[in-house]
């Protein structure tokens, strides 16, 4: 039997970019701080616990997210879909699709084989389209384009465009207006240059995961599949 592929999703990713961009500032109260914690030291503890498979209680915000989501797949099924009119164009949009799907795909890196996970909120494969539902408390422009989802996931499905679906919430759990980021693999980054991309991407948060001396932790404990 081989060696075990490093096991890379768009999650880790982003966690080990978190912790570089991170501010050393210490986190406010009403952030959930104590008044000595920072930005930068969280980060770090939160990515050796997501390394070591140690899970803390969901945060409210991913709660009510998750919430929304199964709501959304539920009633995409339906012929009469009710609610807000913003809710119900989150639920037709994505009418026709498959709901958390998950595949793989293997990329030889410099610090060996690798294996990127994916489990798609929407896909539909006929149309070589992937819909990711997000909701938050503020939108602006191009929040989700700064992270590696879409890259990943078009590149292991092998669909050309990728949605990210936004709700922005007004009070909880009234909506106060949906926005939409669209990534097409032919307009915005080719084939060949996505994959390219995405080796960068992966390469750097192996190199960082060495750098940081996580890299035992990360091989013994999260790379199981």
């Amino acid at each position: 039997m081989g060696e075990k592929a490093n096991l890379i999703n768009a999650t880790l990713i982003g966690k080990v970019e978190w912790y570089f961009t991170s501010p050393d500032a210490i986190i406010k109260d009403e952030r959930g701080g104590d008044g000595k914690l920072t930005w930068k030291k969280k980060a770090f503890e939160d990515l050796k616990s997501t390394l070591a498979r140690t899970y803390t209680d969901m945060p409210e915000a991913a709660r009510r997210g998750i919430v929304f989501e199964k709501s959304v797949y539920e009633n995409a099924k339906k012929e009469e879909i009710k609610g807000s009119p913003e809710f119900i164009s989150v639920c037709r949009s994505v009418q026709n699709f498959s709901f958390y799907e998950k595949e793989g795909k293997k990329l030889s890196t410099k610090f060996g084989d690798s294996y990127i996970h994916c489990k798609y909120d929407a896909i539909n494969r006929e149309r070589k389209c992937v819909i990711d539902i997000k909701t938050t408390e503020k939108y602006y422009k191009g929040k989700y384009m700064e992270t590696v989802q879409h890259l990943l996931y078009c590149y292991v499905s092998g669909c050309t465009q990728f949605t990210y679906l936004v709700a922005e919430w007004d009070q909880y759990p009234k909506i106060k207006k949906i926005h939409q980021e669209n990534f097409w693999v032919e307009k915005d980054l080719p084939g060949s240059e996505l994959k390219e991309s995405i080796l960068y991407k992966v390469e750097s948060c192996l190199k960082a995961l060495k750098d940081l001396d996580l890299w035992d932790l990360y091989r013994d404990k999260y790379c199981l599949y």
